[in-house]
């Protein structure tokens, strides 16, 4: 009887141990804020502020973790104390941000301006949040530009992953990552990168053992259709992630999107929003999620009057240096629009020719000849490189940057600078005829300028679309003229746009290739070289071109309304437009055409001729 009240007791002692005791291992709850795709839009911070405030109601202040998915800096007036006064980072550490992952846009000052903005916020802020990039790779030999990035990193803490733990006990692993979109998008980064599923497999399978939840803020981005895009493969391919973070692409998802038991959360981009959500773990280790918010950052928001004042004296610190160089002030009018333009977001949903585009290079046309540069046979501009658009009312100093706000110059200012190059008149066409028949693919490619126009068939075949092109000057200077195909051509364009061009071989695998040279036909090795630069030896940046070009005109002319017809898309599919002056990707199509149906004349002419005997 004793053997059997012991082995009753023995087996209920091994019930019990594998039971959760509750309380001490009840379920936990932490609400996750976040942000991401901020872009140095720090006028909505006091907004943000308030919000991640009201978000803490009720919580001990542990149980509330703010975390940001990158590309923090880039995009406003507040970008040009980057190296000097990390404003961006800065902010960050204001609001108590535990974690931030390194997107794209913090590497435009290149690897050694990433490294300064560290180094000057570890004089100006304390705490710092961890700057994640697991798939950043330092092994072997480094560079000095990567020694310098490594040690600032290092400075700061882990660069791979954090591990953060709430006040009810539960232990958070966040890590960061940037894409193969993003990392493209970084070219001035002079780092070496890790493949990010790969790297993230690796930090989850060491995560799982030491954590409750898995973060991953995510610089990969998705394709906003709740479906698909880089982060979608890499919950597939790495389900121990809990949740994503997903940055770069600028989405907003208004109701919480899974991919597997992972959720993928995205709160756009600006401080237009800010997301949280309620990850709660039960006793068995479970995961699950609640209250997935987005807190839309508008006027039902109040600014912290706080916040609003340390915001204000990164202005004043901006208008007594950064501006002051070029006689501008942060909110000075330079000129006023009388109607609306194209919302960026319309023009990225369309392909066609965009005023705003037409506005910008033919304000880099006004400044090369204010400067003596009289002459440029083009200019051009990506859209990728277009910020923003103008709605009807005063337009300030900070509203011409803010459309023209990406890059830094030689010295490490901010600001794309402007530079010259020389392309043939065949790269010109082929340069007419990507964007025809790519740019619906690829928005980079999309182009607008000043000083040609052309017109493009969208029946025709891809590749051969470009029906018509000749240089056209805006400014009535010069008579239009046809474009030779060895004469070479002055263009004019921004950095971004010089290396994209560069690129374009490596890109087609050497199918397509536009090699820009200098004034004797030899291809340039260093862009900044060929900077645009005043009488006193200074850079000509994109924005001031903007901002000069605006305050010169003071009212923006009706002309800017519509298209002017520097780009005329026309979708006529009759037999004779769509073979009209045929180009080689017409010729292989009517080739393979006829080779098909010769190959079906012989075919029949066989069958009719085994059916007679």
């Amino acid at each position: 009887m004793k053997k059997r009240i012991t082995a009753f007791l023995m087996a209920l002692l091994v019930l019990f141990s594998a039971v959760p005791v509750f309380g001490a291992n009840e379920a936990r709850t932490v609400r996750i804020c976040y942000t991401h795709d901020v872009h140095s839009h720090l006028d909505q911070v006091p907004k943000l502020y308030t919000a991640l405030h009201e978000a803490s109601l009720g919580l001990d202040s542990t149980n509330c973790i703010y975390v940001d998915g990158g590309d923090f800096s880039q995009g406003t007036l507040f970008q040009a104390g980057y190296e000097t006064g990390a404003y961006e980072y800065g902010v960050l550490s204001l609001l108590g941000c535990s974690a931030a992952a390194i997107g794209n846009h913090e590497w435009d000052h290149a690897g050694e301006g990433f490294a300064k903005m560290i180094n000057s916020a570890r004089e100006r802020y304390a705490p710092l949040p961890p700057l994640l990039a697991a798939n950043l790779n330092f092994e072997g030999e480094l560079t000095e530009e990567q020694k310098a990035v490594k040690d600032a990193l290092d400075s700061i803490g882990p660069h791979d992953y954090t591990i953060i733990e709430s006040s009810n006990g539960l232990k958070i692993g966040v890590f960061g990552l940037s894409g193969d979109e993003s990392i493209a998008d970084s070219p001035t980064s002079g780092m070496v990168w890790k493949n990010y599923i790969s790297t993230a497999k690796s930090v989850a399978s060491e995560l799982k053992n030491k954590c409750d939840v898995i973060i991953c803020l995510s610089h990969c981005g998705t394709n906003g259709d709740g479906k698909t895009g880089e982060d979608f493969d890499l919950a597939a391919e790495v389900p121990e992630i809990d949740m994503i973070v997903s940055a770069h692409s600028h989405t907003a998802y208004a109701e919480p999107i899974f991919a597997g038991n992972t959720l993928i959360a995205s709160a756009g981009c600006y401080l237009e929003n800010m997301g949280f959500v309620d990850i709660t773990v039960n006793a068995f280790g479970d995961v699950s999620f609640s209250n997935y918010t987005l807190v839309e950052l508008n006027d039902n928001v109040q600014d912290s009057l706080l916040v609003k004042q340390f915001i204000d004296g990164y202005k004043t610190d901006i208008n007594n240096t950064y501006l002051a160089e070029y006689g501008y002030e942060y909110n000075q009018k330079i000129a006023h629009c009388s109607f609306d333009f194209m919302s960026l977001d319309d023009m990225y949903a369309t392909h066609q020719e965009y005023p705003m585009g037409n506005l910008i290079a033919d304000s880099y046309i006004y400044e090369a000849r204010k400067n003596g540069i009289n002459d440029i046979d083009v200019a051009l501009v990506g859209l990728g490189t277009i910020r923003g658009s103008f709605t009807e009312g005063d337009i300030t100093t900070s509203d011409a940057f803010d459309i023209c706000s990406l890059g830094a110059g030689k010295d490490g200012s901010a600001g794309h600078p402007l530079l010259t190059a020389y392309i043939t008149g065949k790269e010109l066409k082929l340069l007419t005829e990507l964007d025809a028949s790519l740019g619906p693919m690829v928005s980079s490619i999309k182009m607008s300028y000043s000083g040609l126009r052309y017109t493009f068939n969208t029946k025709r075949m891809i590749l051969d679309r470009v029906t018509k092109v000749g240089l056209h000057d805006e400014f009535g200077f010069k008579e239009d003229s046809e474009i030779e195909d060895d004469k070479l051509y002055k263009v004019c364009c921004n950095m971004y746009a010089a290396n994209m061009l560069g690129m374009l071989n490596g890109l087609t695998k050497g199918l397509l290739s536009i090699v820009p040279k200098d004034a004797n036909g030899n291809p340039i090795e260093d862009f900044y070289d060929c900077e645009m630069l005043t009488e006193d030896g200074k850079e000509i940046k994109e924005w001031y071109a903007f901002a000069d070009y605006l305050h010169e005109i003071e009212e923006i002319p009706d002309a800017y309304k519509k298209e002017q017809g520097r780009k005329v898309k026309i979708a006529q599919g009759d037999i004779e437009s769509i073979i009209e002056h045929p180009g080689l990707a017409t010729w292989i199509a009517l080739a393979a055409i006829i080779l098909v149906l010769l190959i079906l004349f012989l075919i029949i002419k066989l069958i009719i001729r085994i059916i007679k005997k």
